[in-house]
């Protein structure tokens, strides 16, 4: 629902500047997505490491 939301975000400002709506809108959901997952992963991690160290 958040890569939804932010690609229709992007498209929104895209189509403010006369850019219009095509078939690049799904690479921009597929770029959304992955950053979404890297972020997650990510912070993933290093909650992961600090939850593993002792006080």
């Amino acid at each position: 629902m958040l890569t939804a939301a932010l690609t229709l975000a992007i498209g929104a400002i895209l189509g403010a500047f006369g850019v219009k709506p095509g078939s690049y809108l799904i690479v921009v959901a597929g770029v959304i997505k992955v950053c979404l997952i890297a972020v997650g992963v990510i912070f993933g991690t290093r909650w992961a490491r600090r939850r593993g160290q002792k006080p």
